[in-house]
């Protein structure tokens, strides 16, 4: 065999060994072309589960809070209607007769601890309103019902209260509208959300 021949044999055998690592290598790069595809095709799949998971929890969370907020506000439109019902009747008790509102300030000092010795002061406004009978009409009363009647009305006269404070030295008796409908409130509170809110 000649050399060239030989050396012609040699770029054959090299020509197709050539081919062969290219059609291998091109087999290999299309496998690794369909796995590459394949994991991103997973990864897309898998980031799209995430990205679903995730818009649903913010959407739960979205929910939740609306949830929450609908019943804050609608308790606080509750607590206001059954604040609005307890101011109405301290206003409808402030705008009684005199006659009316006396006796209801005498029932109310009749259901007190009292000695019947005690000085009263008046809320500043119902001292005019009850009249200078006031003291003889609670004493009158008070000893119609077993007890001393000497109640004494103070000089003093307190802010922001309707009705009296009973004064025994240091010790003070409440006898307000104001403390007597605060003392009824948790009492009635729950009637009356059921009679404003029957649905509830």
């Amino acid at each position: 065999m000649a050399l060239q021949d030989i050396i012609d044999k040699i770029k054959n055998d090299a020509q197709a060994q050539a081919e062969k690592l290219k059609a291998e290598n091109g087999e290999k790069i299309t496998g690794i072309n369909a796995q590459a595809d394949k994991e991103i095709k997973a990864i897309e799949k898998k980031t799209d589960l995430l990205t679903k998971k995730k818009y649903d929890q913010e959407l739960r969370l979205k929910i939740s809070l609306a949830t929450l907020e609908q019943k804050n506000l609608l308790l606080a439109a509750k607590q206001s209607l059954i604040d609005e019902v307890f101011e109405k009747a301290l206003a409808q008790i402030k705008a009684l007769p005199a006659d009316k509102y006396k006796e209801l300030l005498i029932n109310a000092i009749l259901k007190v601890d009292a000695h019947g010795n005690e000085g009263i002061i008046l809320g500043e406004h119902d001292h005019n309103k009850l009249g200078a009978d006031l003291v003889k009409d609670i004493n009158a009363a008070f000893s119609k019902s077993g007890g001393s009647g000497n109640f004494k009305l103070l000089s003093e006269r307190r802010a922001g209260i309707s009705g009296c404070v009973l004064k025994d030295g240091r010790k003070e008796t409440i006898c307000t509208f104001e403390a007597i409908i605060a003392g009824k409130r948790k009492e009635l509170e729950r009637e009356i959300a059921k009679l404003i809110f029957k649905a509830s």
